[in-house]
């Protein structure tokens, strides 16, 4: 079933790049689809898929995180737009044994950076990545910003996960420092977490976020899903410590190419 010809057709982004690039992409991409069909809800996203091609990824990031969720970690799906704090909409809650986890995505892009120093820039209507450009990035304050949008959602009396798929410039799973600066540093200084003097789990800030999660999909020599977790130990309800502590790089399938590609 090729489910990406029946997002593309009448779509905003048809022949406007390059998606899906590779046939191993496109065959990853059509199982999420699918999944969306097992789900039954592929035409609620099926007008933000058709969207231009910055909506589309961040539409295919989201579905990305669900499908990890249920498909590879084989948690159950209990719930899409589950209700949050003062009836705000999540992206869907899944069970865990004796629990169910509110979970929130966000996908910061790579064009929010080139936006934080000119919002005109016209780099933004180049790719992504130009051959020999250096750039400074700073993932610390993606991590912050995403934490303080979802943040409102989060119930007090409920496990909440935010799950971060970025399409960065320097991916956070590639990042050694961004997230630990973000969530668990004391006394930073700009531009770490902006005017904020300490991570998001340093103190009890973000009490309602259980665990903020960090996911990347990577196709080298095979399709791999990268996963970090970090935990809030000042959380007002915990994410199950068997959830913590599981793998974080899931090879999917072994596959012959000639470059690497990477898609978030």
């Amino acid at each position: 079933m090729d489910l990406i010809n029946e997002i593309k057709q009448g779509s905003r982004w048809a022949d406007k790049d390059a998606f899906p690039s590779t046939q191993e992409w496109a065959m990853e991409v059509n199982k999420w689809l699918a999944f969306l069909k097992e789900e039954k809800q592929f035409d609620r996203f099926l007008p933000r898929l058709k969207d231009v091609p910055k909506k589309r990824d961040e539409t295919l990031s989201e579905i990305s995180a669900a499908y990890f969720i249920s498909k590879i970690k084989c948690y159950h799906i209990a719930e899409w737009e589950p209700r949050g704090e003062e009836n705000q909409i999540g992206e869907f809650a899944f069970n865990v044994p004796d629990t169910t986890v509110f979970c929130e995505i966000k996908s910061p892009g790579w064009e929010s950076e080139i936006v934080k120093k000119d919002k005109d820039s016209p780099r933004l209507k180049q790719p992504k990545y130009i051959n020999a450009e250096a750039r400074f990035y700073n993932n610390a304050r993606d991590i912050r910003n995403s934490v303080e949008k979802a943040y409102p959602k989060f119930k007090i009396d409920t496990p909440n996960l935010l799950i971060i798929v970025d399409d960065l410039f320097v991916s956070l799973n590639d990042d050694m420092f961004g997230a630990k600066e973000a969530l668990y540093y004391e006394q930073l200084k700009p531009p770490y977490t902006d005017t904020k003097p300490n991570g998001c789990f340093a103190n009890k800030d973000f009490e309602r976020l259980s665990a903020l999660a960090t996911l990347n999909i990577q196709q080298s020599k095979q399709i791999e899903y990268h996963w970090k977790l970090f935990k809030n130990g000042f959380a007002l309800c915990e994410i199950p410590g068997f959830f913590i502590n599981e793998r974080s790089v899931y090879e999917i399938a072994v596959i012959q190419i000639q470059t690497p590609h990477q898609f978030s």
